[in-house]
């Protein structure tokens, strides 16, 4: 599904609906610009997907997407629970996932 935000609001690309079980919702948020695409968050993404269904009774996870995140040189950029993450290897993304969610 796409949500199209007119004015100051991102644009996001919803990939996922939100896990909900505990309350707190943990974002994983991967910039899908033609840039980052290109780069590796089009392994990201089915990695993510992978991973979210692998935590749906432990977790609670949002995966969405945003169309850009300005930052094309530094790509592929995903951002976890607010923190971007720059030249995600997708080799290393997992790892990444469960640094930064599972442990937390």
């Amino acid at each position: 599904r796409i949500s199209v935000d007119t004015g100051l609001i991102k644009r996001y690309v919803y990939i996922d609906k939100i896990i909900s079980y505990r309350g707190m919702v943990m974002e994983i948020i991967i910039c899908m610009g033609s840039s980052c695409y290109a780069r590796g968050n089009n392994e990201n993404v089915k990695i993510a997907k992978k991973f979210t269904a692998d935590c749906r009774n432990s977790t609670d996870l949002k995966l969405t997407g945003c169309l850009c995140m300005d930052d094309c040189s530094s790509g592929p950029v995903v951002s976890i629970n607010g923190v971007r993450h720059y030249r995600v290897d997708p080799l290393a993304f997992n790892d990444l996932l469960n640094k930064e969610i599972k442990e937390k």
